[in-house]
């Protein structure tokens, strides 16, 4: 796990032990870059590109956040040769940093990462995605446990690519009616790679309900739309670094409360379900894993739970009880306990 890779003092101000106190409690940042080196059937060089981690990181190291780097396939990901400018300050003091390039040799498989360890997962770009980013299983598992879970989705340039085909529990997909911004067909175009890359991002967000946002080509543009924060180019990786660094610490650990939800649910009313009951109760299975629900029952036509959320938000708590195929057919009610110091 790397960390504060910024810091350099040993003597922690107090400043800095504040920020620790508002970060202790929350977990790492999983950042994912490709596995691809090779731009499809051109045999041209390509990779994660460079600054688009490390605008990132730096953001996340600012605010005293941990991260762990994965990959499609784990192990040395490739960076492509052409964002490799050490001229760019940010990029030369990571890449001169031994603990960095350990972990870029040494990143985790995105099929073997436990999602339930990240607070948010974070994708660069390079237009290596292209060709792994958006079919890969395991991202498509770990981003929409994340986001389902309460957590934070985020993307920049062509890292949106793994955003494409994530499907929420519901069967819905996580882009359709969000705002999103990712690198545009404008860009793709004056890059004189739409005839190279498989399918041109923009458009397959947009065919999958997303609301795409677009800037002037290479301008930064970070748009957030609730846990759901995306920047369109290299430009833009410093501010979505920025805005996942806020929105992990936003209001910091004492604002956060203990929520209680009681669930009440006539199956009488519920059409299909036979169908539906399976797959609430699978769902139940992997709350009590994470340590959030509590009980379930379901006891002459009626069904009822129990969740307990420690250390989060209401508007998270409401999040994670839409993920329940039976959630329309709910009635719930929503308890404060108290708060957490």
């Amino acid at each position: 796990m790397l960390t504060s890779i910024v810091a350099n003092s040993q003597n922690k101000s107090e400043k800095q032990t504040k920020m620790d106190q508002q970060t202790a409690n929350v977990k790492p940042v999983l950042c994912v870059v490709t596995s691809n080196n090779v731009k499809g059937k051109t045999g041209i060089q390509t990779g994660f590109w460079l600054s688009e981690l490390t605008h990132a990181l730096e953001q996340l190291d600012k605010a005293g956040l941990k991260y762990e780097l994965a990959s499609i396939k784990g192990g040395e990901a490739p960076i492509d040769n052409m964002s490799m400018n050490l001229k760019d300050t940010v990029n030369a003091h990571y890449w001169n940093n031994d603990k960095f390039r350990a972990a870029l040799k040494n990143t985790k498989n995105i099929d073997q990462v436990d999602a339930s360890k990240y607070s948010a997962v974070f994708y660069a770009g390079g237009h290596g995605t292209m060709w792994d980013f958006a079919d890969s299983k395991g991202v498509q598992k770990v981003t929409s446990k994340i986001y389902e879970t309460g957590g934070i989705v985020s993307a920049v340039c062509h890292g949106p690519a793994a955003l494409v085909n994530v499907k929420l529990n519901d069967g819905s997909y996580l882009v359709a009616g969000k705002k999103v911004a990712a690198f545009t067909n404008g860009e793709e175009e004056e890059s004189q790679s739409t005839k190279i890359v498989p399918y041109l991002l923009e458009t397959a967000l947009i065919n999958h309900g997303a609301l795409h946002q677009v800037a002037p080509n290479w301008t930064k543009n970070v748009v957030v739309d609730g846990r759901l924060i995306t920047g369109q180019n290299p430009a833009s990786a410093a501010g979505v670094g920025e805005a996942v660094a806020k929105a992990l610490t936003a209001g910091n650990v004492s604002s956060k409360k203990r929520i209680i939800l009681n669930i009440t649910c006539d199956l009488n009313k519920v059409p299909n379900i036979d169908e539906l009951l399976p797959k609430e109760f699978a769902r139940g299975v992997e709350l009590q894993e994470q340590g959030i629900m509590e009980h379930l029952f379901v006891k002459a036509g009626r069904m009822g739970a129990v969740l307990v959320f420690n250390n989060v938000d209401e508007a998270q708590a409401r999040q994670i009880a839409t993920t329940f195929p039976l959630y329309k057919y709910f009635q719930v009610e929503y308890i404060t306990v108290d708060k957490f110091y």
